[in-house]
């Protein structure tokens, strides 16, 4: 008489079988195996501090320096930061528990608890959801700064509705087809029999989709607005500055792309997948950390340079000003160029550029950013003069 399959995980459970067969000639070695564990925990320990060094930045700059804000985008940002350190937390706490990380034969079928298997089903929940948010909010950051213009406003909703559909879909996918049936219970035989189920064997091929549309709407994220960008009329140091911010963007391409490299290697092979796991959840945590920094760059910039100009009283100050006037002159040159003109009541990449308002740069206002209206302008630069009274101590 055969034996049910829950009757032979069981008894594979208690003669201590490993979890794959090893390959030829490999013998396992369940007590010092070699394990990559050690990239999550060095991955985690750059990335959390990165994100909340930067979250504190864009706090800093909506509290302290008191530039406006939207509700909206704040509370989408604090869910994808929260998603981003939960997915962190849980894939630590996943290779803590000795199995994922090692090779597969050198675990134990006993090993994997159902501890280990309900926090594998939660990593596989969160992982698309955190990508998801924090994506939203990079677009939404696109949309506060470049809204104005109609091609790129339509262009960051419907990426936005699309990466909701794609990313839920997914994280909807993974829980449907690994999850265990309520009426099978919830002990380690019937979450192993769930988890080892031809459906849940058939998400590989999700688990590279993923790798593929990951890597896509990164590529897709770091171009848009680099056009924009470099038809701005400012001068060329700030107009790099300012790319290179947004540039930031090039190391989430990078770790999707190292990513689905691993995807495609999990998918291959079919083999050692609680290995492959590592590098595919250490990838993950590397561009979440780079969507929070893109998030939170401007406010970086806004803050830092702010600190830098805080005047410092000294003996050595200048004279203390204590009335005066000012006016401001429009200058035209006679050649009209094509650029983007910016209106006066935004100012949120001007801020980034020049927090302090930059009243003695004349290209000050042929570059703000928040309103952008495609006009042919005439070198309009801006100059400002001061007749200023003044005493002494």
């Amino acid at each position: 008489m055969s034996l049910s399959i829950e009757q032979q995980l069981q008894y594979a459970i208690d003669e201590g079988y490993p979890l794959q067969e090893p390959p030829h000639g490999v013998i396992p070695n369940f007590a010092n195996g070699d394990s990559v564990a050690f990239q999550i925990s060095i991955t985690a320990g750059v990335c959390i501090p990165l994100m909340i060094v930067f979250s504190v930045f864009r706090l800093l700059d909506r509290t302290v320096f008191g530039r406006r804000s939207f509700v909206v985008d704040e509370i989408v940002f604090a869910t994808g930061l929260v998603f981003c350190l939960s997915f962190i937390g849980v894939a630590v706490a996943t290779v803590f528990q000795g199995v994922f990380g090692h090779h597969a034969w050198d675990v134990k079928l006993a090993d994997v608890t159902p501890g280990v298997i309900a926090l594998s089903i939660v990593l596989e929940l969160i992982a698309p959801l955190a990508v998801c948010i924090v994506k939203i909010t990079v677009m939404i950051l696109y949309l506060r700064t470049f809204g104005s213009l109609r091609w790129m406003r339509i262009t960051s909703i419907v990426i936005i509705c699309l990466l909701i559909a794609y990313h839920v879909s997914f994280a909807t996918a993974f829980v449907a087809l690994c999850a265990p049936p309520p009426s099978g219970g919830y002990s380690q035989v019937a979450l192993l029999k769930a988890f080892v189920s031809d459906k849940c064997v058939s998400t590989d091929v999700l688990v590279l989709l993923m790798g593929v549309g990951n890597f896509f709407t990164d590529v897709v994220i770091l171009l848009l607005p680099l056009p924009v960008i470099w038809r701005l009329q400012m001068p060329m140091r700030r107009k790099i500055k300012t790319l290179a911010m947004f540039l930031t963007g090039i190391s989430a391409c990078i770790s999707s792309l190292i990513g689905l490299v691993t995807r495609v290697r999990y998918y291959s092979i079919y083999s050692d997948q609680v290995r492959i796991m590592v590098p595919i959840q250490t990838t993950a945590m590397a561009e979440m950390a780079a969507g929070v920094i893109i998030c939170c760059g401007p406010s970086a910039a806004v803050v830092c340079r702010s600190i830098k100009d805080l005047p410092v009283r000294s003996w050595l100050s200048p004279p203390r000003i204590i009335g005066g006037s000012s006016h401001s002159k429009i200058l035209l040159s006679d050649q009209a160029v094509p650029c983007y003109q910016a209106n006066k009541d935004s100012s949120l990449l001007q801020s980034i550029v020049d927090p302090r308002g930059a009243s003695n740069d004349v290209e000050v206002d042929s570059y703000r950013l928040g309103r952008l209206e495609p006009v042919h302008i005439a070198g309009i630069g801006k100059m400002t003069e001061f007749s200023v009274s003044h005493t002494t101590n």
